[in-house]
């Protein structure tokens, strides 16, 4: 009998956690427990009661202009009305405070546990995601043929040639906490 794998994936929207938790569920074993959502990791336990202390938690996190830019694209190309990139940001502010944080500008406010409460074991970084994710499988001794793409927006150009100052200026504003704690740049 296989050893019971339990693993949290606190999946943050726009950092490729869609392929990731497609992964883990693939190679899930029976005994195995998985849990992968648009979750803040102080919200596990209460959202899982069969979450512990004894839980693998990873995440991924992305250049948060690179991210925010992801999300304004994958918005535009399911949407009726298109928005211009301040009107977007303006947006998902009065969204952020309205969904209680189902979408969260800075990524390490979904990393944040509880008081005294368990941190992630891991954060990988989109910019190394093919081998960020074999390297959690193989961690998680998940066997993988190949790594899909799967809700992928494609940026057409560089992320970096979509904003004006003003915009790069605003999401730095936006994200500050983000760049501080994972060193991000423009």
């Amino acid at each position: 009998m296989t050893q019971q794998r339990k693993v949290a994936f606190i999946h943050i929207h726009r950092t490729g956690g869609s392929t990731i938790s497609s992964l883990l569920h693939q190679a899930k074993q029976p005994n195995d427990i998985i849990l992968s959502q648009h979750c803040r990791l102080n919200c596990l336990a209460k959202c899982y009661p069969e979450y512990n202390d004894s839980f693998f938690v990873f995440s991924m996190v992305r250049n948060p202009w690179e991210r925010i830019m992801s999300w304004y694209l994958l918005v535009q190309s399911r949407a009726q009305t298109k928005t211009d990139f301040i009107t977007f940001i303006d947006l998902i502010q009065a969204e952020e405070s309205r969904l209680c944080g189902s979408f969260l500008f800075n990524q390490v406010d979904y990393l944040t546990p509880e008081a005294n409460g368990k941190i992630a074991n891991q954060i990988y970084r989109y910019e190394n995601y093919e081998h960020d994710v074999k390297a959690v499988l193989e961690y998680l001794e998940m066997p993988i043929n190949e790594i899909p793409k799967l809700n992928n927006n494609r940026l057409t150009s560089a992320y970096r040639d979509y904003y004006s100052t003003a915009t790069k200026n605003l999401v730095s504003r936006l994200c500050e906490k983000d760049i501080d704690e994972f060193k991000y740049s423009f």
